[in-house]
This record gives C-alpha cells, sequence and structure tokens, in this order.
C-alpha cells in the first residue's frame, strides 16, 4: 500500500472529520527514489561535504532531480485516490502536506523548520506538491544539519501527511517544557490569529503564553 487514510481516534470527543489525513508513507518515498538511489548516492560521495559552495551545488542538483523525476503511475493513482477519499470526507477542502521525516526529532537533533511544509493546496495539485516536500530534504540547510553528525541519507526516508485545512482562529507552537529555561516547571505556547505559518518561519511577532505544568487550564 502506498498511501493510506488514518482516522485519529481521541478520548475527548473532539475528533472530527477534518481529522482525517492520507499519509504518503516511506515506503512511497523508497517506491519514488529507487530509480535515483545509484544517482544520489554517487553524487553524495563525490562531494566535498565540508565545502558549503559544494554542498550547495549538491542541494540544487538533488531537489532538480527529485523534482523533474516521474511519479510512478500506480503510485501517482494510489496517492490520488487517498486524496479524493479524504475530501469526500472533508467536503470541498484545500490541503496542507506536512514533511515528517524519519528520524526528524530525537534527543540530539531537531529538524524543526529544515524541512517543507505547504498549505491552502488544491487537491489536484497533491502530487507535484508531495515532489516538493521530499525534495526539501535536499535543502542546504537539512542536508548540512544532517551531515554534520553523521546521519546517513538512506537513514531518513521523507514521510508526508494531507490534511485537510482548517479556518483557524488562531494558531501556534506549544512546547510541553519551556526550552529556554528547561528546570521551569512550565509550558511555552507562541501563537498568531490565524494560522500559525508566522510563527514557524518567525515573520510575526507571536503572543507568548506560560502556564505551570501543575496547573493546566483546561
Amino acid at each position: 500500500t502506498y498511501a493510506k487514510i488514518i482516522y485519529p481516534t481521541v478520548s475527548n470527543g473532539l475528533c472530527e472529520k477534518d481529522d482525517v489525513s492520507v499519509i504518503a508513507t516511506n515506503e512511497n518515498y523508497g517506491y519514488f527514489t529507487d530509480m535515483q538511489f545509484e544517482k544520489i548516492q554517487n553524487k553524495i560521495r563525490a562531494t566535498d561535504l565540508s565545502s558549503i559552495d559544494a554542498l550547495m551545488c549538491l542541494s540544487q542538483t538533488l531537489q532538480q532531480l527529485l523534482l523533474t523525476a516521474q511519479i510512478p503511475a500506480d503510485l501517482e493513482e494510489a496517492i490520488l485516490a487517498a486524496t479524493r477519499e479524504l475530501v469526500v470526507d472533508c467536503g470541498e477542502t484545500l490541503l496542507a502536506c506536512r514533511s515528517s521525516a524519519v528520524g526528524e526529532d530525537s534527543k540530539s537533533t531537531t529538524f524543526a523548520g529544515q524541512y517543507r511544509s505547504e498549505l491552502n493546496i488544491p487537491p489536484e495539485e497533491v502530487c507535484p506538491v508531495w515532489k516538493e516536500v521530499l525534495a526539501s530534504k535536499y535543502s542546504l540547510s537539512a542536508m548540512s544539519y544532517r551531515f554534520q553528525p553523521g546521519i546517513p541519507d538512506d537513514a531518513a526516508p521523507m514521510c508526508v501527511g494531507v490534511l485537510a485545512m482548517v479556518r483557524a482562529r488562531a494558531g501556534g507552537v506549544a512546547y510541553s517544557r519551556d526550552p529556554v529555561h528547561a528546570t521551569a516547571d512550565q509550558m511555552l505556547i507562541n501563537a498568531v490569529a490565524g494560522l500559525p505559518q508566522g510563527v514557524v518561519d518567525g515573520g510575526v511577532i507571536p503572543d507568548v503564553f506560560r502556564l505551570n505544568r501543575k496547573d493546566v487550564p483546561e
């Protein structure tokens, strides 16, 4: 199965149709990139990864390789079929394609903001945008961050979540513990009106809320 529908289940009754997701799995990524695998690995091996100029050239080459590659017909149809099911369940809606690479977050690394996610996508454009998200694995910043601690390229296949957009009154980023003051027993929320894209990319100054972890308001 190349694409599948995931229906999240929650105990508090908050799960709505908008929570339905199409998940393009790492099997999708492997199936799509198998045809380019040797080219990708050979170009990485032939590059001086300590040179920023060489790394920049490699980044452009690998991203273009994926963006111009043809998606296998059966894989494309599987993703489109799952997307059509999502649209039927949620009604006419725009979509979001969210990157989610294997090993993206761990105790020693976090790739937050390194990979690409796209919002407000018409359903018929899911496949080309899916390729753009995959190609973001080879952005200059992502490759530099990945290669510095010695993470192999094939250890980070890219999954993509396709979700229905919601009409957000407010959005933001929540930390279960304040990342700057880790010893303080506080949660930290950075929020803005509408979609939280400005919080994620640093384009706006958000409202900041600090909550006591022992007495979190309902």
